[in-house]
Parts: C-alpha cells; sequence; structure tokens
C-alpha cells in the first residue's frame, strides 16, 4: 500500500460518533428524544478513540468532538425529561 493512502485513512467509527451526535442535538431539539443514539454514539467515540491511538489513523479531533456532541444529547435529555416529569407533577 502507497504511504500516501494509509496516510489518508480516517477511522470510520470517529466520524459515525460525530454523525450521531449532530443527530441527537437536532433530535433533541425537533423530537425531545435521543438518549439511545446518544449511548451508541458514545461508545462509537470512546472506540475511535482507542482506535485512533492504536492504529495512528487520522480521526482523534472527530471522535472527541463526536463525544462531546453525545454528551450535550444525553444530558440535554436528561434535564429535559426531568424538567417535564417535575412540570408533570404540579398540574
Amino acid at each position: 500500500m502507497d504511504s500516501k493512502a494509509t496516510d489518508m485513512v480516517v477511522n470510520n467509527k470517529a466520524a459515525g460518533s460525530l454523525g450521531i451526535g449532530i443527530l441527537t442535538i437536532i433530535g433533541l431539539f425537533l423530537f425531545k428524544e435521543g438518549s439511545l443514539l446518544s449511548i451508541v454514539g458514545l461508545l462509537l467515540g470512546v472506540i475511535s478513540l482507542k482506535e485512533t491511538k492504536k492504529y495512528k489513523e487520522k480521526g482523534r479531533s472527530l471522535g472527541l468532538i463526536g463525544i462531546v456532541c453525545n454528551l450535550i444529547g444525553f444530558i440535554g435529555f436528561v434535564i429535559l425529561f426531568n424538567i417535564n416529569s417535575i412540570i408533570g407533577s404540579f398540574q
């Protein structure tokens, strides 16, 4: 394999984690849901960080940003769920 070809390899799990993180944030605002997706995205992000370090692949920043986006989506869902529960208990 050519060395230029190996330099261009980006970890697919990192890109997937970022994509899922973006979908989770969008789902949080549009559908008030995204907890399951964010857990899958977090797992993909953590796995991608380990793989990028082990195999010297590119995409570490994608994995980190994906983890952050998925954390925002998950924490936002938890906060939104608790607020809805509190408001629902007063009615």
